[in-house]
């Protein structure tokens, strides 16, 4: 739409408060000097139409256009409701409606949903109904990395032999949960599970032993300098 400033046309002084025009001429431009005149004022391009519908709201003026060049529009929801907005705003989709509709979305009663996580009961706004899964947010992530950890675990950490030769049970060694089958507890912090006849693969409870790190690093001393020495000589 082309708008060419002439007498007839607007004047920002002519605005009331909320920015409503007082006349019924449908452009005006910042550009024009108060008590000058608006027939020195170019011609200003704009892409708003009236008519043009963006969302709920309907352009049915421009009101004038501002020092960026952007057309300043008078628009009405589809409700009645008349709201001013800079054509920037329509194209980027940030005013959509008059605004009311949001409160009126806000007023409508919340929808019961359960968590998939905890199981607790928690409320969201009809519109969130189908996307909401989660009460909180803590919720969410902490589902998000327990599915991580099982295809990390199911990857890496899964059940066959480590690399360094012990067999592992769902993410774990195998020695060591059996070593705690035996015992009834959890394994201490250094503590060690030692197998009595070198053998990796076998994960026997007569062919286990708790010990600690230095008693187990003393116990296969002697082996452990025979590897380096047929290795580096020494």
């Amino acid at each position: 739409m082309i708008a060419t400033c002439n007498s007839s046309v607007l004047h920002p002084s002519s605005l009331s408060g909320n920015g409503e025009s007082l006349h019924s001429t449908p452009l005006a431009s910042d550009c024009c000097t108060p008590g000058q005149g608006l027939s020195s004022c170019a011609t200003v391009k704009t892409s708003i139409e009236v008519g043009q519908r963006f969302g709920l709201l309907t352009v049915i003026s421009i009101i004038r256009i501002n020092r960026n060049g952007k057309a300043v529009c008078s628009c009405r929801c589809d409700c009645g409701a008349d709201r001013v907005v800079v054509e920037g705003y329509l194209h980027e989709r940030r005013a959509v409606s008059c605004g009311k509709h949001r409160s009126e979305l806000r007023s409508k009663p919340k929808v019961e949903l359960t968590c998939r996580l905890c199981s607790s009961q928690f409320m969201v706004e009809p519109h969130r109904a189908k996307r909401a899964q989660f009460c909180s947010w803590t919720c969410k992530q902490k589902a998000g990395a327990a599915v991580a950890s099982k295809i990390i675990i199911a990857k890496y950490r899964g059940t066959g032999v480590s690399r360094m030769g012990y067999v592992k049970l769902n993410g774990r060694h195998e020695h060591r949960v059996v070593a705690e089958q035996v015992l009834g507890r959890k394994l201490l912090p250094g503590e060690v599970v030692h197998h009595k006849n070198r053998n990796k693969h076998d994960n026997r409870p007569e062919n286990l032993e708790v010990t600690t790190q230095s008693e187990h690093a003393k116990e296969h001393f002697p082996e452990m300098f025979a590897a380096r020495k047929s290795k580096a000589g020494y």
